[in-house]
């Protein structure tokens, strides 16, 4: 499974409404998330376009209302899977942001954080630590006690990961845990997202017994909000399969394995990075037992997924959204 990499919308200071007793006409940001919410990304993008080059005409029109427009499009590439497109858009809102810093410091974060997904995508991870490391340093300066720096953290420390760097991407995480620890009960969605985290990086080091440590603190946050067969576990019972497997556990690997496979397809996630990861795993699990068989048959079903991958131009991401406190 991917590490979970936070995701924030921009917050741009606009008008408030001049009226709360009133009702008030949908703002833009509105109309989007509602044709985002029901998957309509073409009319949600067209909407954006043609406000956007009304405001390009209009010589009076409101640099941030601009620049919060081009963030909304941005996300919606980035839903659609356009990378390309989606980092060209973040990176002017960057350039109008950086103009000010002291003005916009959590804002620059939040972009960063939208840009660290595009990076993740495309494995740009030296390019995606640069990044986060600038925001950091421009929080540290003039919104120390900002939460954005907990989601700066928990990108920073996913580069670190995803170059290799597992010592660093460690005291990163251990770092983030004090941070949100100051301000979130422990049973806030946050913290399981970052002992997944956390178990990615020792599984990744080979110490699977602590990996293993990590992913059950992940699961017990997660089973408070969500029931044993919530579609939303199969992460976690991949993630603990695939540690059993290396613990030599096998009959208990394949019985969790097998759970998030039956997960994943009850929520018709058929062709999601998380169910190939879980096919690979099945197929290295029976092939491990001779079971040419069974191994094939996952080896099929994960080649099939990295297939239409490749054919569709697009990579899973896995974004968790910020828990609310």
């Amino acid at each position: 499974m991917h590490r979970l990499i936070a995701l924030a919308f921009i917050l741009l200071a606009v008008p408030a409404s001049a009226s709360p007793l009133k009702p008030q006409p949908q703002t833009m940001s509105e109309k989007v998330q509602a044709l985002a919410d029901q998957g309509k990304f073409p009319e949600a993008v067209s909407l954006l376009e043609d406000e956007l080059r009304t405001l390009a005409s209009d010589s009076a029109a409101n640099g941030e209302e601009i620049m919060l427009d081009r963030n909304s499009l941005g996300n919606i590439r980035m839903n659609q899977g356009d990378y390309a497109k989606a980092e060209a858009l973040f990176n002017q809102v960057l350039f109008f942001l950086r103009k000010e810093p002291e003005k916009y410091a959590q804002n620059i974060a939040i972009v960063v954080n939208n840009l660290s997904i595009v990076y993740n995508a495309h494995a740009e991870y030296r390019k995606g630590l640069n990044e986060v490391g600038e925001a950091l340093r421009i929080l540290a300066k003039y919104e120390p006690g900002s939460a954005m720096v907990e989601a700066m953290l928990m990108c920073q420390g996913s580069f670190q990961h995803d170059l290799g760097l597992h010592d660093s991407a460690i005291a990163t995480d251990q770092k983030c845990l004090k941070a949100m620890a100051k301000h979130l009960g422990p049973d806030n969605l946050n913290f399981a997202a970052l002992y997944n985290n956390l178990g990615e990086v020792y599984y990744s080091k080979g110490d699977f017994r602590q990996a293993m440590v990590m992913y059950e603190k992940s699961r017990t946050i997660f089973a408070m909000y969500w029931k044993d067969d919530d579609p939303n576990f199969s992460s976690s019972y991949n993630n603990l399969g695939k540690t059993e497997f290396k613990l030599g556990n096998a009959k208990k690997a394949e019985e969790l394995l097998l759970k998030a496979v039956s997960l994943k397809l009850k929520r018709g996630d058929e062709s999601d990075q998380d169910l190939l990861e879980t096919y690979e795993n099945l197929s290295a699990l029976y092939q491990s037992q001779g079971k040419k068989a069974e191994g094939g048959k996952y080896a099929a079903l994960a080649k099939k997924i990295r297939s239409d991958k490749d054919v569709s131009g697009k990579t899973g991401t896995i974004l968790n959204k910020m828990a609310e406190e």
